[in-house]
This record gives C-alpha cells, structure tokens and sequence, in this order.
C-alpha cells in the first residue's frame, strides 16, 4: 500500500514538474500577421500613393482578375495589399475613391490542415479553403488558399489564414527588399487597432484562437514578428487604424508636408492626411527601441 501511494505521490509530483515547465501550454497556430488588406473602390489609385508619392516598394505587381484587383506594397514586417473588388476603376473617374481596413491575414504556423483542425476545437469557427489559381503555360496553377476564421471576423472586417503555394511563396520572397523603406524611412508596421462595442468579449476570442501570442493588460496582442492586434472600446465593430514605425519622424514629417500628406499631427505621432489616403487612419510613430 505504502509504495502504491508513493508512486501515485511521484506521479502528482511529475505531472506538476511538466505544467510547469510549459508542457500542457498550446502550440502556436500562427506566426505573423502576413499582410493587411485595404478594401478600396479603386486599388490602383492607392497603390499608386503608396509606391509612387511614398516610394514604397511593391510585394507584388498590380494585377488585374475576373473578379478582383490586387497589389501589394512591402512595409517592412508585413505586406499592405490594395483589393478591389470588380473590374479596374475607369480612368478618370470623378468620384473620390473611399478605402477601409478590411482583413488581417495570418500566415499559419503548421500545414492549414492541420492548424485548421486545432482552430477548430479552440473555437475560431474555420470557414471551408478557398483556393485561388492562376493560368501558367496553359494550366492552373494554385497560387494560395485561404481559410476564414469566423469567430474572430466581423461584418465590416474579415480575418483569415493564408498559406502560399511553394512557388509563390518564393517569388514574394525574392521581391523583399530591406529597410528603411520609402521616402518617410518606413522600418515597420506596429500595431492595428480594432474597436469593439465589447472589447474584452473580442480579446478573450483572440487569446483562445491564437495562444500562446501573448495579449496584454491593454488588449494588445504581439503575434510574432508582425504587427500587434490592440483591440480597444469603441463605438462600432470596426479595424479602425493601423500604426507605422519610421527610422526618424522629423524627416517624415518635413516629407509628408512637402507632399501633402501630413494630417494632424504631435510631437510623437503624425497622421497622413485621411483625403490623401482614400479616408484610411494611417499614424506615423517614431521607430522603438
């Protein structure tokens, strides 16, 4: 009996070792928030801000689809696409285009398979892949697949996995250029803000789908190498704003003003001017660290 309950005690005694030291913690799902969409009414316009007045260096070439136009602009730790849906905008359109911040793209960690099964069972409510082609020497060819994470989606915003196929994972690749980017110096994207009308309802949604991406008191979750999510209280359900980093925001500012591109502004952070950047909350912080 005495050894019975001296193994049963060794047991106890182990598991707790294990717990922790980190054993019973979740495995990561996702690594980096990949890119960041911005849903516009006319993608070229934009893009055209963003690599021509800012210099930015493109991720990928504007293209044209049946159903869709994209390009993407590098912003150091992520990528910035323009979408529209539709065809082109005609040239010369009298209408001033209006964008939004409409999805943050995670780049899963493990085979979406896999991650997608896990996700699954935390709650994220994985919507079915939908996988995207491309005609290449005469045959279709898969570009990348995407997954919706719907429990963490909302009506005006989406949030998905992305995993790129092998080739057009390389071809991104060879595009990447080291910064400082741009005309402003662009080192990175810090943050993008979410408001919620329940904002701690959303944070614990968060936790639970991407643990162990630690989040903080203030509702700011760091996932990887990207940009934080900092989700805040807010009137609507909405990304309202995402955050750049620059190597020096003197010189940022005498760029954007020589532009007219600078929008309110403080001594710690300056706002491109929403009319210039199709009504999108674009703040300019200085580099940290």
């Amino acid at each position: 009996m005495f050894r019975r309950i001296s193994v049963a005690v060794a047991l106890i005694a182990l598991t707790a070792l294990l717990a922790v030291a980190g054993c019973g913690s979740p495995s990561p799902v996702v690594k980096k928030v990949d890119h960041v969409t911005l849903f516009t009414q006319n993608a070229q316009q934009l893009f055209d801000v963003f690599t021509g007045t800012l210099g930015l260096p493109p991720a990928w070439p504007m293209a044209n689809y049946p159903e869709f136009s994209t390009g993407g602009v590098q912003a150091g730790n992520v990528n910035v696409e323009t979408l529209q849906a539709g065809p082109p905008a005609p040239a010369g359109s009298a209408a001033a285009p209006q964008a939004n911040i409409y999805g943050i793209v995670l780049e899963p960690d493990t085979p979406l398979s896999k991650v997608t099964a896990e996700l699954e069972t935390r709650g994220a409510k994985p919507g079915k892949p939908t996988v995207q082609t491309a005609d290449v020497n005469g045959k279709k060819v898969t570009m990348w697949t995407n997954v919706t994470l719907n429990a963490l989606a909302r009506p005006h915003y989406t949030v998905y996995l992305c995993q790129y196929s092998a080739t057009y994972a390389a071809l991104l690749a060879s595009h990447k250029v080291s910064g400082p980017l741009g005309k402003i110096g662009l080192t990175s994207m810090r943050e993008l803000v979410i408001s919620s009308k329940d904002p701690e309802a959303a944070r614990k949604q968060w936790q639970t789908a991407l643990a162990p991406a630690p989040m903080s008191s203030s509702g700011v979750m760091t996932i990887g190498t990207g940009p934080a999510v900092r989700i805040v209280k807010g009137t609507g359900e909405d990304i309202v704003s995402l955050v750049l980093e620059v190597e020096s925001l003197p010189k940022a500012r005498d760029y954007l003003r020589s532009k007219g591109l600078l929008g309110e502004s403080s001594a710690s952070e300056l706002r491109m001017a929403p009319a210039a950047v199709q009504g999108l909350d674009i703040r300019v912080v200085a580099k940290s660290g």
